[in-house]
């Protein structure tokens, strides 16, 4: 077989459930969730629509840049990669490692406006 490197993706979704953080031995910062994806998409000329939830994992800068936005409901813009990653109990999981981190635009724009005010949100 072919050695391919190509491995990346890139999603728009929000965390759901808990996010749980951990630092290594060395001191690295680690947090996991669950990431859900929910678009319509086109194959051809038909619509679908396109689900997935995958569990992910934030570290190292990444993590240390971006932990305050790491909350449940957090709409993000993650790109990364797939892995397989083996269980205690000798399952397998496919996981998301995540190289770069974005804030969506709708919570960017949630963000500001939370942080102008009352009063200028009415004006708005």
């Amino acid at each position: 077989m072919k050695n391919l490197s190509s491995n990346r993706l890139q999603l728009l979704g929000q965390i759901t459930g808990e996010v749980q953080v951990r630092y290594s031995p060395s001191g690295i910062g680690h947090a996991e969730f669950m990431f859900e994806h929910r678009s319509m998409q086109y194959e051809g000329s038909l619509s679908r629509q396109a689900y997935c939830k995958i569990r992910t994992v934030v570290s190292n800068h990444v993590f240390t840049e971006h932990k305050d936005s790491l909350h449940t409901d957090a709409q993000l813009v993650l790109t990364g990669f797939l892995s397989v990653r083996q269980q205690r109990n000798g399952a397998q999981e496919m996981v998301f490692y995540v190289q770069h981190l974005e804030l969506s635009k709708e919570h960017q724009n949630d963000q500001e406006t939370s942080s102008i005010g009352p009063l200028a949100q009415e004006i708005l």
